[in-house]
């Protein structure tokens, strides 16, 4: 948006999986543009990052690359935390290892942690899970919500569930359901420290 009107779109990636799912798109402060999806045939994840300035170039776009999950993943999302670094979560919404996983980068995406269980459908004995969302509030302070899914309902949410950790993501208080009824989407935001 130039102040006045929407440019015309212009394609900047072409990812590895030939078909996008679930983009999410985050701005740093230091100017960067950080792009996660799913590709739909494999079920990968996968990065890329751009400066802002110039993201309008495909050229400005660092090549995909893919990231390391434990099955299947979707509804990815990314978000940068309060000193820089990036956090990706997302679901493996069915069989044996579904659950809510999440990564971090300490530089620029350049690394990521292996993944990190934060919900275990399995053990639960949820029949789907998804839509995970994180947001930072403080150091080493996350707070996640995701939804519980039924095969009965064509895999949309019964309910929506919350988890926080206050030592990085190390430990994870136990589940809150806070919404026990059909909803179709939901969104975690965090103001000035306060979610």
């Amino acid at each position: 948006f130039s102040g006045d009107e929407w440019i015309a779109p212009v394609e900047i990636l072409k990812s590895p999986d030939q078909k996008i799912g679930n983009l999410s798109a985050v701005s740093s402060q230091d100017g960067s543009l950080y792009l996660v999806w799913n590709g739909q045939t494999e079920g990968n994840l996968y990065f890329s990052w751009a400066n802002v300035g110039s993201s309008l170039s495909p050229f400005e776009w660092a090549k995909p690359i893919t990231l390391s999950t434990t099955g299947k993943a979707t509804s990815a999302s990314v978000s940068v935390g309060v000193t820089g670094e990036l956090f990706i979560i997302y679901a493996i919404p069915l069989n044996e290892g579904r659950g809510i996983y999440f990564i971090q980068s300490s530089d620029r995406g350049e690394t990521w942690s292996e993944p990190k269980m934060i919900f275990n459908g399995s053990e639960n004995y949820w029949e789907m899970v998804g839509q995970p969302h994180l947001t930072q509030t403080g150091n080493q302070v996350y707070h996640v919500t995701w939804t519980r899914n039924t095969y009965l309902d064509g895999g949309n949410p019964v309910g929506l569930f919350y988890a926080k950790t206050t030592d990085g993501g190390q430990t994870w208080s136990d589940p809150q359901e806070f919404v026990d009824y059909g909803i179709k989407s939901s969104w975690l935001e965090s103001f000035g420290g306060l979610t």
